[in-house]
């Protein structure tokens, strides 16, 4: 009898002692899953997309050249922040002295062409002049004619005075003749010389006004002016530092001035690892994000993909530019020279199961997730369908459960729930 309780209590004791050790690899067990990071399986849509960072550009930009007359001298210029519509002024040279120049040269043409006006009427007086000389001489010649028409009453030696005066008359009406023809044809050389001065006087002044109408550049068209360097300023010839043009400035004839970008055709150019250039398609959906606007997620199509290769600033290999047109659908406030980031669109999952990508790992060759249990953590292989940086399509686990985002192999209770797992 005393025995047997002896084998009662010992078998008591190693129960309570088999319970106590249970507790504890349990509360070791929950106290693990307390302390490492864990992260439930979704399920949803799954895009895979490639991420790149770029700089917005404009694929179309007009440049405005300066016009080609000297002493060009700056004298009003657009703001650079307010949008300039088409056909609005952009830049006002000042025109003072071309309009000096331009009043001189008005009077010159004024005095041309009364000079031509009086030359002409002058002209007119003499040809008048001489057909009247000339009618008197042929009116000469004729009456000469009828002095030596054969007459009985006649006597010889009269006859052939009215000859030899007949000769006389009609020599003297060819050296007219003559002589008008030469006042004629000089007359029409001054006259065409005058018409000439005129041209030309009429031609500067039309140059003139040209100039000072060019003076006044009007945008080609609707968007914000970028001006350029000026590289002929004084500072920068002594200094080397060059800043944009400002009033006040001289300008070089035919210099280029500014640009205007056209907002309409803004692209983003982005940079992409050569790992992943043969992965993206020219059409590919794209969703372009500014740096300076956060808010804004502007949706795209990638365009152009460089068939030539660079090698990388950090030196970590080649990369490849990509281009993608934002069209129409553009933010307003997006401008050329901002920074954004692009993300390239290679594929859909309507109903994926997603991890993060922390939570994958290898084991023995091959990808794997811990999945919390009741006694720890447990091994699940799983088929990776589609990778982004911070998230992972997979099958062969369940929506819902939870996965550690730590290695638990890495912990030494971690090694014993997945041995106890094992053994299971």
């Amino acid at each position: 009898m005393k025995s047997f309780r002896v084998v009662s209590m010992i078998v008591i004791a190693a129960s309570v002692a088999v319970a106590v050790w249970v507790g504890i690899v349990q509360f070791k067990a929950s106290a693990q899953r307390a302390s490492f990071p864990l992260a439930p399986v979704r399920s949803g849509e799954f895009v895979a997309v490639i991420r790149a960072r770029g700089q917005i550009q404009a694929d179309r930009s007009v440049p405005v050249y300066a016009p080609l007359v000297q002493d060009l001298r700056i004298a009003w210029m657009a703001p650079v922040s307010e949008r300039i519509e088409e056909g609005a002024p952009l830049v006002r040279f000042d025109s003072s002295t071309a309009e000096r120049d331009l009043i001189q040269r008005r009077a010159a043409a004024e005095r041309a062409r009364a000079s031509l006006a009086q030359a002409i009427a002058e002209a007119k007086s003499a040809t008048e002049h001489d057909q009247h000389d000339l009618s008197d001489a042929r009116l000469g010649v004729e009456s000469a004619q009828l002095d030596t028409a054969d007459s009985d009453f006649v006597a010889r030696l009269d006859a052939e005075r009215h000859r030899i005066d007949l000769g006389v008359a009609r020599q003297k009406l060819r050296q007219l003749e003559a002589e008008v023809a030469q006042r004629q044809a000089s007359r029409e050389s001054k006259l065409a010389s005058l018409r000439r001065q005129l041209e030309s006087a009429e031609a500067w002044v039309r140059l003139v006004e040209g100039q000072i109408e060019r003076m006044d550049i009007r945008a080609p068209l609707s968007g914000f002016a970028i001006y350029s360097a000026n590289r002929s300023s004084l500072a920068a010839q002594v200094s080397g530092s060059t800043q944009p043009y400002r009033v006040g400035d001289q300008v070089p004839a035919g210099m280029n001035l500014a640009t205007i970008p056209d907002l309409s055709s803004l692209l983003i150019d982005a940079s992409v690892e050569e790992i992943d250039r043969g992965r993206m398609r020219v059409g590919d959906e794209v969703i372009v994000r500014i740096d300076a606007l956060p808010d804004a997620s502007i949706p795209a199509k990638l365009t152009t993909i460089s068939p030539l290769a660079e090698i990388s600033i950090d030196s970590r290999g080649r990369e490849f530019h990509v281009y993608a047109a934002l069209g129409s659908r553009a933010d307003e406030r997006v401008r050329p020279g901002m920074n954004g980031t692009i993300d390239v669109v290679t594929k859909r999952i309507p109903a994926a199961t997603i991890v993060p990508a922390k939570a994958l790992f290898t084991r023995r060759g091959k990808p794997t997730i811990y999945a919390v249990s009741a006694n720890g953590f447990t091994p699940v292989e799983v088929e990776v369908l589609a990778r982004n940086t911070d998230e992972v399509a997979v099958k062969g686990v369940s929506p819902g459960a939870q996965v550690a985002m730590v290695d638990p192999l890495l912990d030494g209770i971690g090694e014993t729930a997945l041995a106890a797992a094992g053994a299971k």
